[in-house]
């Protein structure tokens, strides 16, 4: 064989190499190109030094909500095939975030948010873990939520936070759960349906002599002793009790809403009783 016979065998060898090598194989061999082509479900919420920022709320363009683990850890809602996504996320006692995330860690888009400034001594991640909303299965039940497990509609802290309301009714204007009849200016709420009894539930007690009595069988029972129609409706909501009567929305760290009593966790149905064909827990106490 000549030399210029090997040179041209060494060559085709060469190319044919070449042509084996597929775009997959090429991303394999680097692991940058494999990173920013795969498929991210997860995002990891951290603060600044590395810690994982617990029931931190995600929200994408759709409007859907959703919320962090204790680690920090949320899934979005339908996996991307990118390697950059703009995401806003909000923690009560953080800066809300709000842009462009390029880098992928573990199959994970990461977030690092700043704490705001605070009067007092931070608290430890192991603080925030075990806020009082925590405590009370708030977040257990959102995540059941989210499961699809049961259907509700939950406020947190950082989407109360974000409102500039001062009454509770009005926190509530507008949600698909919740009706706001009006007698005079004192709200009374229903369920979707006109005349669906709304049990209130204020941290895991039913509020007993409220407005939302009036469309119960005992509640039209008082209205006919006193006098029926609109004179003993109007003597029978006159010495109840509002929402807004309860408690101020700045001392609201979080709600729920239950369409039907029967959709909502066992524990909120024992805490309402029988009779009401919805339900609203609200939460006080400090946002965080």
């Amino acid at each position: 064989m000549t030399q210029s016979s090997a040179f041209r065998l060494s060559l085709l060898a060469s190319l044919c190499v070449a042509g084996a090598m597929t775009p997959n194989t090429a991303a394999a061999q680097d692991p940058a190109a494999s990173a920013s082509s795969s498929v991210v479900r997860e995002v990891a919420v951290r603060d600044r030094g590395g810690q994982g920022i617990p029931y931190a709320v995600l929200t994408v363009k759709s409007g859907v909500n959703r919320v962090a683990n204790e680690d920090g850890i949320v899934e979005l809602p339908a996996p991307v095939d990118a390697d950059s996504v703009e995401l806003v996320v909000r923690r009560i006692g953080y800066r809300p975030f709000g842009d462009w995330v390029r880098v992928v860690e573990d199959g994970r888009f990461i977030v690092e948010m700043d704490p705001l400034p605070r009067a007092l001594n931070p608290r430890t991640i192991t603080e925030r873990r075990d806020t009082p909303l925590a405590r009370r299965g708030f977040y257990d039940r959102m995540e059941r939520v989210r499961r699809g497990a049961t259907v509700a509609r939950f406020i947190t802290p950082e989407e109360l936070d974000s409102r500039q309301v001062n009454i509770v009714s009005a926190i509530l204007a507008g949600e698909s759960y919740v009706k706001i009849e009006r007698f005079g200016t004192r709200p009374i709420l229903t369920g979707r349906t006109p005349g669906c009894a709304l049990a209130v539930i204020v941290d895991g007690m039913r509020m007993t002599g409220m407005v939302e009595e009036l469309y119960t069988r005992e509640g039209q029972d008082e209205v006919r002793r006193l006098g029926g129609g609109q004179q003993g409706t109007q003597r029978f909501l006159s010495s109840r009790t509002t929402v807004d009567d309860l408690l101020s929305a700045q001392s609201v760290a979080g709600m729920e809403l239950y369409p039907t009593a029967a959709s909502a966790p066992i524990e909120l149905q024992r805490a309402a009783g029988n009779g009401w064909c919805g339900i609203l827990a609200i939460w006080s106490g400090g946002r965080q």
